[in-house]
């Protein structure tokens, strides 16, 4: 019942913007009382069939960033890991945006940071350029498990390689 009424919910469209919204309008359309627990679960159910968990996605990390260096050229992607194994830095930028940067933006890059929240913490770091008309460009996208100075100077280095000295 729990997924059936997830399912439901997205095959209908609804965006689930608030718990009590959901439940509203799935009882006004089946004229049925549904617990708010249940609505919430079948939500996250659904979410998670569609969508997959967490740990599976940085499970296919790899296979992504081989397939877009395989599908664009000049693609600079690195993947790294602790001793044991375990994901802690990644760096991507796609090769099209590279050489768009190396032969038109202005040549002032505009680096920022987020935290991360949830079950993987870490800091995302996001580097844009403007273009002639004032429109932002995604230049790169890192991730890593903290905002250290060494993660930082990696993220930098990183960056160097695929614009080079400005």
């Amino acid at each position: 019942m729990t997924l059936a009424l997830g399912l439901k919910f997205l095959e209908e469209g609804f965006e689930f913007k608030t718990l009590r919204s959901s439940n509203r309008r799935y009882e006004a359309d089946h004229s049925s009382i549904s617990r708010t627990g249940k609505a919430w679960r079948a939500k996250w159910r659904a979410i998670f069939l569609i969508e997959g968990n967490l740990a599976e996605s940085f499970t296919r990390l790899p296979q992504y960033f081989y397939n877009v260096e395989l599908r664009n050229p000049g693609t600079v992607t690195d993947i790294t890991t602790d001793v044991t194994g375990r994901f802690s830095t990644c760096f991507f930028a796609l090769g099209c945006v590279i050489q768009t940067f190396r032969s038109g933006l202005r040549k002032v890059l505009i680096i920022d940071g987020a935290h991360l929240k949830g079950d993987y913490l870490g800091t995302m770091f996001l580097v844009v350029a403007m273009d002639a008309n004032n429109q932002v460009v995604p230049i790169s996208i890192g991730v890593a498990k903290s905002e250290s100075g060494e993660l930082c100077t990696y993220f930098f280095q990183m960056l160097r390689r695929c614009i080079g000295e400005m």
